[in-house]
């Protein structure tokens, strides 16, 4: 990328992707993933805001599936989540 292609766009997208992988990062290093609902973005950024309806009918399907894999995982008798109450029985 020559300098001259370096718009306003690449120039503020740049900070936004390093401080959400600074976020992800964080989640490695503590017990934080456990309260965590993990979602496909499908590359969709914080800032995209002009989706198709198919594009935005994918992102609520991969938060369903993300919700259930979660859940499915909390409830699994196996588990011990650090954020149950109350152990699975």
């Amino acid at each position: 990328m020559t300098r001259s292609s370096l718009g306003p766009e690449t120039v503020t997208r740049k900070p936004s992707a390093s401080s959400q992988n600074a976020q992800e990062k964080q989640h490695f290093h503590s017990n934080d993933w456990q309260r965590t609902v993990y979602i496909n973005t499908l590359d969709v950024g914080t800032t995209d805001f002009d989706l198709s309806h198919e594009k935005n009918k994918a992102l609520v399907e991969q938060g369903i599936q993300g919700a259930e894999t979660y859940f499915q995982w909390f409830e699994d008798q196996q588990e011990s989540p650090v954020n149950c109450l109350e152990p699975n029985s």
